[in-house]
């Protein structure tokens, strides 16, 4: 082989895998907290350094319901906002919850407005756990909002009213908000709730909750934010999880807000790791810059947030914020559906495609995602079964570690699996297989009929009806295939997820047009061609690495079968990227 083809087929190779996890690498690195701002800042800025000086007081040691610490910090409170210039109202009020009797004291304030008395509530709570200091949960909150007063003081009367709401008894069941949605008559005077929470000592502060018909304050939420993050995927996983907020309280009234939390280094939620010493304050200056931006922009926005629908939302890269009704979902789906449809017939009529080969593909990667899920829920049994009682903290405390190196496993795998069906399988190989799945799945422990069966079947479907290669664009349409029912089932029944497979779909399906209607073959082995599609996979990678790192972060590894199998099914998308690398590497070498 000359030395130009060697280059060249090198230069393919680095342009594909590096473009993959330098896109992906990018979007999670802009998707990281803003660098803080120092206490030297102009009094018109939001500084992460100045709020982190009330840390310092009231994060110091825990704060439960009842103690006297609750007390101090709520006296804390109370003096700074009146030292500010407001007239703080500590308000006392018995709630009872269930068999719960409790006394709370919430702590208040109003920023008045030129308008009709309209109000933003910006909340909080300041009570902590038994066992952890809070500067988390939920010092930030406190920290953020008396950062974010200070701040207002510096601009000129804004339209609306602003209400600060520092809640107690959060953590024994959202006492606070309870007696202050129950009893106080500012309630009737609000029209958006904007909470700050924290389940961890670091990360990104995502908008992972809204009211219900969230079109409208989405729409303002993506004016206003400087640095705007959250995807509508997170309601989604957020009905499934049992950690509730004290914005609940409001949206089960029907009121409209965003609920803001940062969530790495989630394994110091609740414990006594939630110090001074492990918090980010990258993450705060994130709380602080979604907070004083709404505040400047909803406290000066005239009528109400309440919409007749909701929104699917998302983050492209960095900055780049999307948004659109709930009702494009299904008219999105069935348009991709019919030109996917399409594409197949002209392909089919071209030749490109068999009748039975996307079939093929369809079901090996169907059996590659089973496997997929059933080997790294074993993979995480056996890390359980090892490292039990206190032992599991070690799991927790290396979980994004663990994670990370979970996915560039299964990616691997994934790639590995369909070069070896774009090659053809050999019996050695599909009995290695069986092999290193019963080695992994079997010592995990109790064993499932599907864990002892699916080994069996997934190395003879190999034999079987592998033992030839496949061709590109029949293992390509077989992936599409079940991408279109994926992307169906979640824009009919999941809607706020049905951007994750929508869209990395749509540019899917252009991938195999220009894959499979172009007039040579040889012309999909280019630089050109390598770029282009390259480009083309720019939505799935882009998008899951990070929704799945969040993912990871909120659920635990105790998701990662369903992570894995998330990652492998990705991968159907880059058949395209492995293709090239099949094409590429032998003649390399």
């Amino acid at each position: 082989m000359n030395k130009k083809r060697l280059y060249h087929n090198f230069l393919n190779i680095i342009i594909l895998t590096g473009g993959v996890f330098l896109l992906a690498f990018l979007n999670l690195r802009l998707t990281s907290p803003p660098p803080v701002v120092s206490s030297g800042a102009p009094p018109g800025e939001f500084s992460a350094e100045r709020a982190a000086e009330h840390l310092e007081i009231i994060a110091v040691r825990p704060n439960p319901l009842g103690s006297a610490e609750n007390d101090s910090v709520r006296e804390y409170i109370f003096t700074k906002l009146q030292r500010m210039g407001h007239e703080a109202i500590i308000h006392n009020a018995v709630v009872r919850k269930d068999q719960t009797v409790a006394k709370v004291g919430n702590v208040l304030a109003r920023i008045e407005g030129k308008g009709n008395g309209e109000a933003i509530v910006f909340m909080a709570h300041f009570d902590t756990v038994a066992d952890a200091p809070g500067a988390s949960d939920n010092g930030a909150g406190v920290a953020t909002l008396l950062e974010l007063t200070r701040m207002l003081g510096h601009y000129p009367p804004l339209h609306n009213d602003i209400i600060l709401l520092f809640t107690d008894g959060e953590e024994q069941g959202l006492l606070g908000a309870r007696a202050f949605a129950e009893e106080h008559p500012w309630m009737d005077d609000i029209i958006a709730v904007i909470n700050l929470e924290a389940m961890g000592s670091r990360g990104p502060s995502i908008m992972f909750e809204t009211g219900h018909g969230n079109l409208l304050i989405i729409k303002e939420f993506a004016r206003a934010a400087s640095r705007p993050l959250g995807f509508s995927v997170s309601t989604e996983i957020y009905k499934r999880m049992p950690n509730i907020t004290d914005f609940d309280i409001f949206k089960q009234r029907g009121y409209q807000g965003l609920n803001f939390a940062y969530i790495g280094g989630s394994y110091h939620y609740h414990t006594p790791g939630d110090n001074l010493e492990n918090i980010d304050l990258r993450s705060v200056q994130h709380h602080g810059s979604h907070a004083s931006s709404l505040a400047l922009h909803l406290g000066n926005h005239k009528g109400g947030f309440d919409a007749n629908e909701d929104a699917v939302y998302f983050n492209t890269l960095g900055k780049g914020f999307v948004f659109y009704p709930y009702s494009m979902t299904r008219p999105l789906a069935i348009a991709i559906i019919l030109l996917l449809s399409l594409v197949f017939i002209i392909a089919a009529v071209r030749k490109k495609i068999s009748f039975l080969g996307p079939l093929r593909g369809f079901v090996g990667f169907v059996l590659l995602i089973a496997v997929i899920y059933f080997l790294f829920s074993s993979i995480y049994e056996s890390l359980t079964s090892f490292y039990q009682g206190s032992e599991n903290r070690m799991i927790q405390y290396h979980q994004e570690g663990i994670f990370a190196a979970a996915g560039i496993v299964c990616i691997g795998l994934t790639g590995a699996y369909f070069i070896m069906l774009l090659r053809g399988v050999k019996k050695l190989v599909a009995l290695a297989c069986l092999a290193m799945l019963y080695l992994i799945i079997l010592p995990s422990g109790e064993s499932s009929l599907p864990e002892i069966v699916l080994p069996v079947i997934f190395s003879a479907w190999l034999l079987i009806f592998h033992r030839k290669p496949i061709k590109r664009e029949d293992l390509f349409a077989g992936t599409l295939i079940l991408w279109a029912i994926v992307m169906t089932v979640s824009s009919f029944l999941l809607p706020g997820a049905s951007f994750l497979f929508t869209w990395p779909l749509a540019t899917g399906l252009i991938s195999f047009s220009y894959l499979s209607l172009i007039k040579r073959d040889s012309d999909s082995t280019g630089i050109p061609a390598t770029i282009f599609i390259l480009l083309m996979s720019a939505p799935v990678v882009l998008s899951f690495p990070v929704i799945l790192v969040l993912f990871n972060n909120a659920m635990g590894l105790g998701t990662l079968g369903i992570s894995m199998t998330l990652v492998a099914l990705s991968g159907g998308l880059l058949v395209p990227h492995f293709s090239i690398i099949n094409r590429n590497w032998p003649n390399a070498f």
